[in-house]
């Protein structure tokens, strides 16, 4: 055959038993050379397609950039050709095949009428520019292409609404899906695609109508889907429909048993019944349903005894109250638990509870915070100033596991201690234990000798003012206090000294103490 050909190149006979025997020898080198000089040497069309496809098949493994511009020259000259659009395809699988994704989509859809490969192709090519050049309007295009070929295709409906929101085209994207959904043959991903149409009408064009219509059409596919179900009561909720809302959470209830869903069906009911439709009773059976649920669920439990405490049921709404504190973790929790129990304390009527829990909030929390403002403010209603005392005494013990309490909580306690309850006593030792801590601290010794002249312990407010000299001996009025000290001690020369101190930090004798 060999001696024939270099005769005749072209011999299409000689040819043909050069391939049967390449066949028979399962001799692929043998075989891509005939397949070569075919093509070569034919001019039908049909059989220079063939043997071209041939050719791609033979090299596809070893070599695809060949394969694939074989396979391009086989579908020119027959664009019906099954195989070649197949070897397409394949080639397009692979993951550095991004060039051939779009013309093997193309293919598979003209070609073999394969709807669902091509979109699938058509995903893909998508992905291959937004990886490459995020070019989002030119992925959209290509994903709106699958979701018309496949609207069953999850990808494509995904990779869509991310593509399109970013470019802002919220119509255009509620449309497509909405076709989509139209047009799926499975229910469950119809379903899927309305859900998705009515998040986009309800949180991103303020369409509610248009959104509870959306999950009327994927309920119609999926009747018993409690997700939708809860989504469409929560638009009824959103749009002012409560008793449709209610009516929808209250199917939620009875068709699972799922305890996440079944815990905020119950939470809804229980708003919907207590803050919309004036039905506190029917609001407290659920609360207590969803309590059952998650019972340590500090939400939960604060709303019940809440509405206890508001319905009159004094007794468990101090327990739920309670339980909160129990149940909270964190100093925060705790703090925001021991308020709530404050003011349910304070509807019963039990003033000595009520003061209780916020001096434990203060306590954690110091004077400073609303748990403070809380407690001054309750002081000659419920609570009394040796609770704020109490208060302030726990939030100095609490703070000495680590760097210690402020120096301005110390100073407030001493000043309550001093002027609320008439203990200055008790106020000088409050500000020892602080000096004691904090030494240098010029605001805290400055009340110490402020307190000690009150108490008129005039040789001990000598001393410390002498002190705060050391730490600052400009300070002018440490010098008219130590004038002013002497003077009550009727000790004249150390006074005199004192005033001349002054006059020598450019005090005028005029301003000078008398």
């Amino acid at each position: 055959y060999e001696a024939i050909l270099a005769l005749a190149p072209n011999d299409m006979e000689a040819l043909s038993g050069l391939e049967t025997l390449a066949l028979a020898d399962d001799d692929a080198e043998l075989l891509m050379s005939v397949d070569a000089r075919v093509i070569d040497g034919t001019l039908d069309r049909g059989l220079r397609a063939a043997h071209t496809t041939r050719l791609a098949e033979l090299c596809e493994a070893d070599d695809p950039t060949r394969a694939l511009a074989l396979y391009r020259s086989a579908l020119d000259a027959d664009p019906e050709n099954l195989s070649a659009t197949r070897g397409l395809s394949r080639l397009a699988a692979r993951p550095d095949a991004a060039a051939v994704l779009e013309p093997a989509a193309r293919r598979e859809a003209d070609v073999m009428h394969d709807d669902k490969a091509s979109a699938e192709l058509w995903v893909r090519s998508a992905l291959a520019e937004l990886r490459a050049r995020r070019d989002d309007k030119s992925a959209a295009g290509k994903l709106e292409r699958a979701l018309e070929l496949d609207p069953d295709n999850p990808s494509a409906a995904y990779y869509l609404t991310e593509c399109l929101l970013r470019t802002g085209e919220v119509q255009r994207l509620s449309d497509l899906l909405a076709r989509a959904a139209a047009s799926a043959d499975d229910k469950q991903r119809s379903s899927a695609l309305w859900r998705e149409v009515a998040r986009l009408y309800a949180d991103e064009q303020e369409n509610v109508a248009g959104a509870i219509s959306a999950l009327h059409r994927a309920l119609r596919h999926t009747p018993d889907d409690v997700h939708v179900l809860g989504e469409l009561a929560r638009l009824f909720r959103r749009d002012g429909q409560w008793n449709e809302a209610a009516n929808l959470l209250t199917r939620v209830v009875g068709m699972t048993d799922d305890p996440h869903l079944l815990r905020e069906a119950q939470s809804e009911l229980a708003g919907i019944y207590d803050e919309r439709l004036g039905d506190a009773p029917e609001a407290l059976v659920h609360l207590r349903a969803a309590l059952k649920l998650t019972p340590e669920d500090p939400a939960i439990i604060q709303r019940l005894s809440d509405l206890l405490s508001r319905e009159g049921q004094h007794g468990e709404a101090v327990t739920m109250a309670q339980r909160l504190v129990d149940v909270s973790r964190t100093p925060e929790a705790r703090i925001k638990a021991l308020l709530n129990l404050s003011k349910v304390e304070v509807r019963r009527g039990d003033k000595a509870g009520a003061a209780r829990a916020l001096v434990d909030a203060v306590g954690l929390d110091g004077p400073g915070s609303a748990a403070g403002a809380t407690l001054r403010e309750a002081i000659g209603q419920f609570a009394t100033a040796q609770d704020y005392v109490a208060a302030l005494r726990k939030y100095i013990q609490n703070q000495r596991s680590g760097a210690g309490a402020p120096a301005d909580v110390y100073l407030v306690l001493s000043r309550v201690q001093a002027d609320l309850i008439d203990a200055k006593n008790y106020g000088l030792l409050t500000l020892r234990e602080a000096i004691e801590r904090q030494p240098g601290n010029l605001a805290l010794r400055v009340e110490h000798a402020k307190l000690l002249r009150a108490v008129n312990a005039f040789d001990e407010c000598a001393n410390e003012l002498r002190l705060l000299l050391l730490l600052d001996v400009e300070r002018l009025q440490t010098w008219r206090d130590l004038a002013e000290c002497f003077g009550a001690m009727n000790r004249a020369d150390p006074r005199l000294r004192a005033l001349e101190a002054l006059r020598v930090l450019g005090v005028r004798q005029n301003e000078a103490p008398p």
